[in-house]
């Protein structure tokens, strides 16, 4: 089964945006993971392998730990994405501040299927807590790693930004495009100084 979702092409400039076809995979995931998302498909969208990477760390999380570590944001369509970036207005009116906090849409690693926000014990994952601390030290072990300098919850694959080509095998051409178009071209945030792989990435918010 494939999840139709559409791409904006014009994210550096707040304007009426055109959509594009972006075909993305989807699998069914893990019976533990569901629950949490706003629906299943915030689960089955993501990228297969990402998936089993996350799941991965918040088992061993969870053992580690003592706690309970879920995904409360995964997958979302370019409709989820437009609705928090209108949402997000009424505190950040200026679009260019609005950009550190909240993707555009078709700016977002989630609307690709290769991005998480996590929750500990129900609690949104804070830089500076003991989980995060843990997830600092353990993650790249999974292949994970934070990107975004103010978002501890925000989990996505090693490289996910920069091996497009390892991460959307299977998608469409468009969407291919796309997540060029968009994800390299969107206003800066500033990311993690320890991420040499997005050195030359202008980020934006999740």
């Amino acid at each position: 089964m494939r999840l139709l979702c559409s791409i904006i092409l014009s994210a550096t400039m707040l304007v009426p945006f055109t959509a594009l076809a972006c075909e993305m995979p989807q699998s069914a995931g893990r019976e533990d993971l569901y629950g949490h998302t706003s629906s299943r498909s915030g689960i089955d969208g993501l990228n297969a392998n990402f998936r089993d990477s996350v799941a991965a760390m918040m088992d061993a999380a969870a053992t580690e730990m003592g706690g309970s570590m879920n995904i409360y944001s995964g997958y979302r369509s370019i409709e989820h994405q437009q609705r928090l970036w209108d949402e997000a207005a009424t505190r950040y009116p200026d679009p260019e501040e609005r950009d550190n906090w909240v993707a555009r849409p078709g700016g977002s690693m989630h609307q690709y299927g290769l991005a998480t926000d996590m929750r500990w014990n129900g609690q949104r994952i804070e830089y500076g807590s003991p989980i995060s601390d843990w997830m600092s030290a353990n993650m790249g072990k999974f292949g994970l790693t934070r990107p975004l300098g103010n978002e501890g919850w925000h989990v996505e694959p090693v490289g996910g930004r920069a091996n497009k080509d390892a991460y959307l095998a299977g998608a469409s051409m468009e969407c291919n495009e796309a997540f060029s178009d968009n994800i390299l071209s969107i206003p800066p945030i500033v990311l993690m100084p320890w991420q040499e792989e997005y050195s030359g990435y202008r980020g934006g918010g999740a």
